[in-house]
């Protein structure tokens, strides 16, 4: 591999060349440019010696002023403090001091040299800096070693920290196995499809399995380690891509000649959490967390040779609880799930112990999660023009998921056999030499490995299938829309699910500066290689209509549509490769991209700096897939699309303008914007599906008993029997193995349009800067516009030509020429649609009081987003992407307001640091944020359109009203209603939920919101100092803590997921109503529905939580 070949050959190579350190490159270091003038003309001061020196390690870089004053250091730690030294004959020598800089920002410096009168040197600080922002064309923010100190962090995660951005916001309802994953949207856009780079390696979750966003189940690494943090949403610089939300770009800490040190441990548990949510008391399962660990850094060689090293342990018992919800006091349990009693729990549990000999579990876990991390950096200072830098890091754990759902329409209760732990390991290297090679021309040569496995394992083993067992429901009335299942068994997504993939890296990038241009271009290699083993069904999915039929092993004999195809909606589903063998069906693949990139900064004058650039992606593939010749004869084109050649070309341009005060206090003004396409960012496990799913490495057979079955190469027979239908479940019945030999070629095909594009995002962004009196003050509008975005299509589904009467929509049925089996062959293509449009204003106030001995940061942001887009993306397979979205027509794309928009978001946080014993600082800090809800859908409880959809998907239609505004049976003469509908109840519904404005239409996607949620974190640090540099430093950190002070404050509501509402059931055409033709006949509305019934109470993230640590740092 690419990454073993370098990696042989560096070393050498360093020890060859001598090889040299400061280069430019934006993701993981800064740069300093400056003009030196004389102050009595205003003329350049050609051939001036820069001196610039990072106090840390006596690391130095000399550069000489060009013809037109201009000078450029690139490639240089970010941080500080730095020194800047200018001398040139008959000037004084000038000295500039406690230079901090930002990381991918270059920090401008006007220096003005004085002619000399007398032989002195004058120590002056720097003036004439061009821009408070130091450059920050685009729309992104940057977080230092103090700012992620003074941000309240209970989670002690990155994502507190860029959520802090006003783009940036976490999505707190998402919870698994008691822990909120908090996956983090940026721009309004996916949370998968964020880049998160460490030290310039991305260690996001590329694959694109987990909801946190991060390839492990907790942070690839603490916050801790990182020496600054920077969140881009347009980053104009050429070196960035790959993503299409945002980028956050870690540097960690390296060693210095002054050794630091420190050791910490953080703690929270039961009685550290709240359980009050207004009126409603939720039960607290025992669980403690301990998160401690430590690091050390300091000089091998004085300023030469430098490490830093770090260890960090999270030990936490899991709290989960789930439970009946049917005959038992409310907060028995954490979750508990109506319709559903504890007598028939018990039942479940008794009869697979005894008739199956399968130990089901329970709904209740003391399960201990186990996450360690590692870091390991070694900094060479080989001479003053050469840099090296190694780092390792590792990180290992997992995260427990569980299942159930509290939904009054579809109850469900997994036992903890149908849970699995979702188990990664993470190792990251790199190797990056930064070289001066003359005092115009800088390169870095970077290479880097992340090497990443996961095991998704179900708790009790992989070979017991998986059953759903229905019952009776709140009305215990059998065979009714309330009714509920307990699931048992290795969840079918786990019955084979192995990951592991590499990402290599090579880049070379340079720096030449001539005069006032600064020319930066490079060039990638990326390589990624996969293994996805993920077998779904390979154990079999059984279901059973009552308790009585799974102690007989009798399988239910109709669907129950409520449920998703292939996730028990048939009562007899299995899956696997033809022969019957899990590893026939994984699949190996992988692909490279080469970049190139080349880019202008031009300093126009003193005030004004001017980008442009361009970059070029090409992509290769490794690995085939296996074409189908069936889906061919079908379709008229081929399964076999790859990535490969696929291309981008993208522009980039970015201004920014200086109008500087006359003094320090005086109004200081920078106009700043620009413009860049972008691409990339799409988890790649939406590829790995067209290698996994060929219809002939993977096929299913799936039915009801006594169906007659169709299509495909099955022999002309009902499907297993006539019901009854009885056969034990374990192992995988002989009859289902033998009816998948049968049917190579006939399962579900994923594939990619034969006109596939690279998805992409044009970004358009002007802000302006103003710093006047202590006062920070922002504003930015950022457009996206987003083309050939990804959605998937269903082929087997086909528009039948037929239509309702009222709102025209498509009638599906299936194709004919593929299996109709319920199988899907779904096609990823592109749509040119969706567009985010962001207003964005913040104002900062510093200042100190009582003679400097205390310090006060006030911040205030407010961000105003539309986002419109097709929706889709939330899960891994196609299947589910296909299905977990709101539509009017099955394979139509449908443009609307996006899940992950909040229209209005304002933060707040404020820094209070006080020397209040004795030089002992006190600090207190608050972050807070006032958030308008998350939309949501109204749509249909079943599928009346036919075709593979789903339940809960098509958007509803309203019935037109009479003269007086009411909905009546008679008020649309397209809409009938089953005997017995509550047409007074529906008509209140409609009006008391607001969709009565949309009468005579179909409901909108996403028109409906969650409430508003606020919340307000705290923390208190208290330094003790021990002895010099050493001290103990005392946090109690405070989630939510409107709620520790009123239950009723701090609720974050949000839908369930996927954000969609089911109201009331429809067919199109007889039905209960025997509705003619096109007409619609509407039943199952519920009495009990009430608008905002989709919308959950999140728990924790709605109640306080407390944690206390201490930190010891030299």
């Amino acid at each position: 591999m690419l990454f073993n070949r370098l990696m042989c050959g560096s070393s050498a190579l360093v020890l060859a060349l001598g090889l040299a350190v400061p280069a430019y490159s934006q993701a993981v270091s800064s740069s300093v440019r400056g003009e030196v003038i004389s102050t009595e003309t205003g003329d350049p001061v050609s051939g001036a010696s820069v001196v610039i020196t990072d106090t840390r390690t006596n690391a130095r870089v000399t550069t000489t002023v060009g013809a037109d004053g201009f000078f450029n250091a690139s490639g240089l730690d970010v941080g500080g403090p730095y020194t800047i030294d200018v001398t040139a004959a008959g000037f004084k020598s000038f000295k500039g001091e406690n230079i901090a800089l930002t990381l991918g920002e270059p920090f401008r410096v006007l220096v003005p040299l004085e002619k000399e009168q007398i032989a002195v040197t004058e120590k002056v600080t720097v003036v004439g800096v061009r821009n408070p922002k130091i450059d920050a064309r685009g729309v992104g923010q940057s977080f230092n070693q103090s700012n992620v100190r003074d941000l309240p962090a209970i989670n002690r995660d990155f994502k507190d920290i860029i959520s802090q951005n006003p783009l940036a916001y976490q999505d707190a309802g998402t919870v698994i196995g008691g822990i909120a994953q908090n996956p983090i949207s940026i721009a309004g856009q996916n949370p998968r499809c964020n880049s998160f780079l460490v030290d310039g390696l991305p260690v996001n979750d590329s694959f694109g399995l987990n909801n946190n966003g991060y390839p492990t189940a907790r942070g690839p690494l603490p916050i801790d380690w990182s020496k600054q943090v920077q969140v881009a949403v347009s980053p104009y610089n050429t070196e960035y891509n790959d993503f299409c939300g945002g980028v956050v770009n870690v540097v960690t800490k390296s060693g210095a000649n002054d050794w630091h040190g420190s050791a910490y441990y953080y703690f929270k548990d039961v009685d550290l959490i709240g359980r009050s949510i207004g009126a409603a008391n939720r039960a607290k399962p025992e669980f403690y967390e301990e998160n401690f660990g430590a690091t050390i850094s300091g000089a091998i060689i004085p300023d030469t040779l430098f490490f830093f090293g770090g260890y960090d342990r999270t030990l936490r018992v899991t709290p989960v609880s789930i439970g009946a919800g049917e005959g038992v006091p409310a907060g028995t349990f954490s979750t508990q799930v109506p319709g559903i009693t504890q007598a028939e729990v018990d039942q479940v549990i008794n009869i697979s112990n005894t008739v199956y000999g399968f130990n089901p579990g329970s709904g209740a876990n003391s399960f201990q999660e186990d996450n360690r991390r590692w870091i390991a950096k070694i900094n060479w200072n080989i001479n003053e023009d050469h840099r090296l830098q190694y780092t390792y890091s590792k990180a290992e754990g997992g995260t427990l998921s569980t299942r159930a759902s509290s939904s009054s329409t579809l109850p469900i209760l997994g036992l903890s056999s149908n849970w699995y732990l979702d188990a990664e390991v993470i190792q990251n290297q790199s190797l990056q030499v930064f070289s001066n090679w003359s005092d115009n021309f800088s390169t870095e040569f970077r290479i880097g490995r992340v090497n990443v496995t996961g095991d998704q394992a179900p708790l009790s083993g992989a070979e017991f299938p998986e059953v759903y067992v229905r019952t009776n429901g709140v009305d215990n009335v059998a065979g009714n829309g309330d009714d509920g299942y307990i699931v048992i068994g290795a969840d079918q997504f786990r019955h084979f699910n192995i990951l592991e993939y590499k990402f290599d890296i090579m880049k070379l990038t340079g720096t030449y500066s001539i005069d006032s241009h600064v020319i930066f271009g490079g060039y990638e290699l990326k390589e990624l290689s996969i293994f996805n083993g993920f077998v779904q069904g390979s154990d079999g999915i059984f279901r059973f209509d009552s308790i009585a039929n799974f102690q007989s092993g009798t399988v239910a004999s109709t669907n129950d549509t409520r449920l998703g195809s292939g996730r028990g909606r048939e009562p007899i589903r299995y899956a696997n490769a033809p022969n019957n063998n899990e590893n026939t069906a994984s699949a190996a693949w992988g692909y490279d991209i080469d970049s190139f990139y080349i880019q202008d900064d031009w300093d126009v004058t003193s005030d004004l700096s001017i980008m442009v650039g361009l970059r070029y992606d090409v992509f290769s593939t490794t690995g085939t897939i296996t074409p189908n010749a069936g889906f061919t004869a079908a379709y008229g084109f081929d399964n076999t699309k790859t990535l490969d050649g696929l291309d981008a070309i993208m522009p980039r341009a970015s201004f920014s303008y200086d109008i500087p005060g006359e003094t320090a206090d005086d109004l200081s003004v920078t106009f700043r914007g620009g413009l860049g396409r972008y691409t990339g960012g799409s988890p790649n496990v939406w590829l790995s599906n067209s290698y996994s799913n060929t219809g002939i490495n993977y096929v299913q057979v799936q039915g009801t008993p006594g169906q007659a079955v169709t299509g495909g190469n099955l022999p002309a027979a009902n499907f297993i029997g006539q019901p009854p239908v009885n056969f034990n479940l374990f192992p995988v019945p002989a009859a289902l193995q033998t009816l998948l030999t049968f049917q190579s070629g006939n399962g579900p095909v994923n594939a990619l349009d034969p006109n596939f594009e690279l998805p992409s995002t044009w970004r358009y962004s002007v802000g302006v800067d103003g710093k006047w009196d202590g006062f920070n003050v922002t504003g930015e509008v950022l457009y996206m516009d987003l083309q050939d975005q990804l959605m998937w299509r269903d082929l087997r589904s086909i528009d039948t030509g037929a239509r309702t009467l009222a709102d025209n929509r498509i009638i599906y049925g299936p194709i004919g020429t593929r299996p109709n089996d319920g199988g899907r062959d779904v096609l990823l293509y592109n749509v040119d649609e969706g567009s985010a449009f962001f207003l964005i204003g913040q104002v900062e106030k510093n200042f100190d009081f009582d003679e400097g001995a205390g310090e006060v940061k006030l911040r205030l942001g407010y961000t105003y987003s539309e986002v419109e887009d097709i929706g889709g993306g939330t899960a891994s397979t196609a299947d589910s992407n296909f299905q977990q979205r709101a539509f009017v027509n099955l394979n139509e794309p449908l443009l609307g307001r996006s899940d992950y928009e909040r229209r209005h978001r304002v933060t707040m946080g404020a820094n209070l640091a006080y020397d209040l014993f004795g030089g002992f600082q006190t600090r207190f800090n608050l972050f807070g944020q006032h958030m308008s809800g998350q939309p949501f859908s109204y749509v249909y409880s079943n599928n009346p359109y036919g075709g593979n959809g789903n339940s809960f998907r098509n958007l509803v239609y309203v019935p037109k009203t009479d003269g007086s505004g009411n909905v009546t049976l008679t008020s649309d003469a397209n809409v009938n209603y089953a005997g017995g509908f509550d047409i007074v109840a529906w008509d209140a519904f409609l009006k008391s939920s607001g969709l009565i404005q949309y009468a005579g239409g179909i409901a909108p996607r996403n028109e409906f919101f969650s409430d508003w949620s606020t919340r307000f974190d705290v923390s208190l640090e208290q330094d003790v100092k021990l002895w010099n540099e050493h001290k103990i430093v005392l946090e109690l950190d405070v989630q939510n803590v409107g709620n520790l002070i009123n239950k009723s404050w701090g609720q974050f509501t949000s839908p369930s997921f996927p954000p969609m509402q089911g109201i009331v059931s429809s067919s199109v055409g007889g039905g209960a109503c025997a509705a003619p033709v096109g007409e619609y006949c509407y039943s199952g509305f519920s009495t009990t529905t009430v608008p905002g019934q989709i919308v959950n109470t999140g728990y924790p993230s709605s109640v306080w939580q407390v944690q206390v640590g201490a930190r010891y740092e030299f």
